[in-house]
């Protein structure tokens, strides 16, 4: 069955949070740092400073992924973050959401994609995409 790929109306963000928690969840665990928990992000989408794409299945009515993005403005240029992403049966829906958010994106006037996932992700993101450099991170405490 295929499934939907849309951007959460702010009306809507409470009522599908419940399925959307457990996933945000996941992502958020590769932050050995803990900079955010589940209802930080929450918060985040709430105060409309990030934005949820979800993955629908039609079959069982029910999320089965999720994706937050952040718009940045410099300035000189506006970016799309793709900030989180997760969820389950990947491929029925990861070409169709980076296809959605690269939309969004250009009609907001971003001006570049960008993405801070893992090194695998890169294939995914097809034509254009290149590794621009890696980040370190050091744990101090």
């Amino acid at each position: 069955m295929p499934s939907a790929i849309g951007d959460v109306p702010f009306c809507d963000l409470l009522t599908l949070w419940p399925q959307v928690e457990p996933l945000v969840a996941r992502a958020l665990e590769r932050d050995e740092a803990g900079r955010y928990q589940p209802r930080d992000i929450l918060r985040l989408l709430l105060d409309c400073r990030v934005k949820l794409w979800v993955s629908w299945n039609e079959e069982s009515q029910s999320v089965e992924a999720m994706t937050i993005t952040e718009t940045i403005d410099y300035p000189r240029l506006r970016e799309l973050r793709i900030w989180l992403v997760g969820g389950r049966n990947m491929r029925a829906w990861v070409i169709k959401t980076r296809d959605a958010i690269e939309e969004f994106a250009r009609a907001t006037g971003c001006h570049v994609m960008t993405g801070g996932l893992r090194k695998g992700w890169l294939r995914i993101g097809g034509e254009g995409w290149v590794e621009t450099g890696i980040t370190f991170e050091k744990r101090l405490t």
